[in-house]
């Protein structure tokens, strides 16, 4: 009951979560666990950067938007 998962897309801003449910989603959270990342050692460039990079930002940014969630990133 205190774990939630949530369908996104870490290319897109705010990890591609539907709006409404980010709000949501946001009020409550304790923390933004992001461990999504390309295994591929040879990923095209812009894969990579959209995934690897960007992702890493948009989870952040989502993070940022709650009241304290700590951030944890796995890379």
């Amino acid at each position: 009951s205190r774990l939630s998962v949530v369908d996104g897309d870490v290319r897109r801003p705010m990890l591609g979560i539907d709006p409404a449910i980010a709000d949501a989603l946001c009020r409550r959270l304790d923390a933004v666990v992001h461990v999504a990342g390309l295994t591929d050692f040879v990923p095209d460039p812009r894969d990579g950067v959209a995934v690897n990079v960007r992702g890493a930002i948009h989870a952040a940014e989502l993070a940022a938007r709650t009241r304290g969630a700590r951030l944890l990133h796995v890379s």
